[in-house]
């Protein structure tokens, strides 16, 4: 069984033929770079390309053709076995009948990464840990408490955010890049690295620093807390 757009193929009285094909390894994409006089080649990594497969679904129950087609029209989240991509079906259907039973031939076309179905803010204090086959690329949630600057250190990234006066938190996007208090830009307040940290798999060491900053000086204190949406992710 799968479900797309919150619909379960249950629901829909729909069965795929060959539900591995849902799984499949995304392919890494890359530039390779041939000169003169060099031994071998070099490789530059471009990210990991879609998963396009060919897939036959049974329709069970002819009456619900309409709703099918409309359901399985284009971009929508698509979980199966407890995790969760985006996909899209391109291909126009065309059932074709198989006995008592309509067969369509379409194609199936997903993100290379799964995703948990749920994943929520946890909070994190020493280390991060990434049940995934890849690194992900989190959601930091800070909370400053008294402080009005935090520090985070992990994977040789260092980010630093200086809480503008009356707002209590901030969200950083580490995989879109967006810094936003209440759908708010706070881009201006953050110091970092070239890059947005991620999360390796296995465990990552966090190290967090906070300070109240007055005119008067810089005070450690032991009050803000840092969320972490991990988004842990698989290549299947």
């Amino acid at each position: 069984m799968f479900v797309f757009k919150g619909i379960s193929s249950e629901e829909m009285e729909v069965v795929a033929e060959e539900e591995q094909l849902f799984l499949a390894k995304s392919s890494q994409k890359y530039e390779q770079i041939d000169i003169n006089g060099m031994n071998g080649a070099i490789f530059n990594l471009n990210g990991y390309a879609v998963i396009e497969r060919p897939i036959k679904l049974q329709i069970l129950n002819k009456n619900k053709l309409d709703k099918i087609f409309e359901w399985l029209n284009g971009v929508g989240e698509f979980e199966y076995q407890s995790r969760i991509t985006n996909a899209q079906f391109l291909q126009t259907i065309e059932p074709e009948r198989n006995s008592l039973i309509l067969i369509a031939d379409m194609n199936f076309i997903r993100d290379p990464f799964w995703n948990k179905k749920r994943d929520e803010y946890i909070e994190v204090k020493n280390t991060i840990f990434n049940e995934g086959t890849i690194y992900s690329e989190p959601i930091f949630k800070l909370v400053r408490g008294s402080a009005n600057q935090i520090i985070i250190k992990i994977n040789g990234v260092i980010i630093q955010y200086d809480f503008p006066e009356n707002e209590d938190y901030v969200e950083i996007n580490c995989e879109t890049g967006q810094v936003t208090y209440n759908n708010l830009n706070r881009s201006r307040h953050i110091t970092m690295d070239f890059q947005f940290p991620i999360i390796n798999c296995g465990e990552n060491k966090i190290e967090i620093e906070q300070y109240m900053i007055t005119k008067s000086g810089k005070t450690a204190v032991n009050n803000a807390k840092v969320f972490v949406r991990r988004k842990d992710r698989w290549l299947w």
